[in-house]
């Protein structure tokens, strides 16, 4: 039996023996809602220092995500600036940035800087999620000497 996919007007169909079956054009890319994320990372710097970053978020999904966020935990010494936080028992600090809403097709760039009051490692991952129950992760590895 020969399977054929076809894309036309927003839809996809799929040819298989003499049915043919439809789908919203968003079934293909697994939701309606889907994220591509990218790091611009400074390549590290001393202690004490702020270093700027930023995750690139694209929406590739199909229709509008909305209530975006970033959320990340940071290792006991560092601390970031431009998101707010959550201080955790153990001297642990939690983060989210807020990036509001991203229409299908856009990105946004989430910016903070990263500090450490002694040379560390801030080894982490960043969650984004939003209101439409997804998210995705990228991992960051900026050496503070």
């Amino acid at each position: 039996m020969k399977k054929t996919l076809a894309h036309y007007f927003g839809m996809a169909a799929l040819v298989c023996g003499g049915s043919l079956v439809t789908l919203p054009a968003y079934a293909q890319s697994g939701g309606p809602v889907s994220f591509e994320l990218s790091t611009l990372t400074s390549s590290g710097g001393p202690a004490r220092a702020n270093m700027p970053q930023v995750v690139h978020v694209i929406n590739v999904g199909g229709v509008e995500a909305t209530g975006v966020v970033a959320t990340f935990t940071l290792p006991k010494g560092v601390r970031a600036d431009g998101c707010l936080v959550t201080h955790e028992a153990g001297g642990i600090r939690s983060y989210s940035c807020l990036a509001g809403n991203i229409a299908s097709g856009q990105g946004v760039d989430i910016t903070f800087s990263l500090s450490a009051n002694k040379p560390a490692v801030a080894d982490f991952f960043v969650e984004v999620t939003c209101d439409q129950s997804v998210s995705s992760e990228i991992e960051l590895n900026v050496p503070l000497n």
